[in-house]
């Protein structure tokens, strides 16, 4: 139990760093997620075409938390967006969660989401196949929508 809680900390200090990194750069985006995770989603800007992205789900009556971080890389040009007038990314890329220090596991997300031109908002859909290594392995799909604000 007690290797269970370091990694519980570690990862919520290193979710902490990156949010002070992404405020720093002022390339981040902030909203909800529903869907597995549901809770808060945020999305921070590394380079011109990968992220971060960070989502927190809790409940304190019940002791629950859920944490899931993943580094995503996104390609603009997969997609034709001739009749819009925002941007239509398709991302992907590997990640990891831990759910109230009782489950960690490995997951790959792969998702498209709708940047607007005229308004700070973005919405996304993604499905991620997620493997349990802690305490036993088992395999799920995590489906899940979104809307963020854009900080620009």
């Amino acid at each position: 139990m007690k290797r269970k809680t370091v990694i519980y900390y570690i990862l919520v200090i290193y979710w902490l760093t990156i949010i002070g990194y992404g405020y720093c750069l002022d390339k981040y985006s902030l909203g909800v997620i529903l869907g597995v995770p549901t809770g808060v989603d945020l999305k921070i800007q590394n380079t011109k075409d990968t992220f971060i992205e960070l989502s927190l789900n809790f409940d304190t009556q019940i002791n629950f938390f859920e944490l899931h971080l993943e580094y995503l890389k996104q390609n603009y040009k997969l997609i034709p967006k001739e009749e819009l007038s925002g941007d239509l990314p398709v991302f992907w890329g590997p990640g990891i969660y831990i759910i109230t220090q009782e489950k960690m596991g490995l997951k790959f997300t792969l998702g498209v989401e709708y940047i607007f031109k005229e308004i700070p908002f973005n919405i996304f859909v993604k499905i991620s196949p997620c493997i349990n290594i802690v305490p036993s392995i088992s395999v799920y799909f995590a489906p899940s929508i979104g809307i963020r604000y854009i900080f620009r």
